[in-house]
C-alpha cells in the first residue's frame, strides 16, 4: 500500500533534481547559496538514489527514468563528501574490531597472528572503501563542473515534463 503512493514522487523529485543541479552550477560564487544547496542536494541524493532502487524493484519504474534518477542522485550525493577521507578509518577500525573479537572467540592467538589479522583486514577493507572513495570522487567531481551540472540539471525537468508513468 505504501509503494503505491511512491510513484506519485518520481515526477516532484526530478524537477527538484533539475532545480538544484541548475541552482549548484548557477550559484559556484555565492558561499552560502553554495553550502544549502550542497546540504540539500545531499539528503535529494540520498532520496533519489533510495526512490529509484525502490522503484525499480517493484517495477514501477521504467529503465530511463531509473537509470536518470540514479546518476543524479549519486552526483548530488558524491558532490559534498568528494573530499572526506573516509576508506583508512574505516579501515583502521574494522581491523581492529576483527582482531579484537578473532582474539575473544580463538583466545590468547599471539601477538603474530593478532598483527596478521589486523594488517589483513585493514588493507582489504581500506583497499575496497578507497576503490569506492574514488568512484564518489570522480562522481563529484564530473558533477561540480557547471556546464555538466546545468546540462544535467536540464535534462532531469525536461524529462520529469514528458515522464508519464508506466
Amino acid at each position: 500500500m505504501m509503494f503505491e503512493q511512491l510513484s506519485t514522487w518520481f515526477q516532484p523529485t526530478l524537477i527538484i533534481i533539475g532545480a538544484t543541479l541548475i541552482i549548484q552550477g548557477i550559484t559556484g560564487k555565492y558561499r552560502l547559496i553554495e553550502i544549502v544547496t550542497l546540504a540539500a542536494g545531499f539528503l535529494l541524493g540520498l532520496w533519489a538514489i533510495t526512490l529509484s532502487i525502490i522503484g525499480i524493484a517493484k517495477g514501477m519504474l521504467n529503465i530511463p527514468t531509473f537509470i536518470i534518477l540514479l546518476i543524479c542522485g549519486a552526483g548530488l550525493f558524491s558532490k559534498p563528501i568528494r573530499k572526506i577521507h573516509w576508506a583508512a578509518l574505516l579501515g583502521l577500525v574494522s581491523g581492529s574490531a576483527v582482531a579484537y573479537y578473532f582474539n575473544l572467540i580463538i583466545g590468547y592467538g599471539g601477538p603474530t597472528v593478532l598483527f596478521l589479522v589486523f594488517l589483513t583486514v585493514t588493507l582489504l577493507t581500506y583497499l575496497f572503501f578507497k576503490f569506492a572513495e574514488d568512484i564518489v570522487s570522480m562522481i563529484g567531481g564530473l558533477f561540480s563542473i557547471s556546464i555538466i551540472s546545468i546540462a544535467i540539471g536540464i535534462a532531469c525537468i525536461i524529462w520529469a515534463l514528458i515522464y508519464i508513468n508506466f
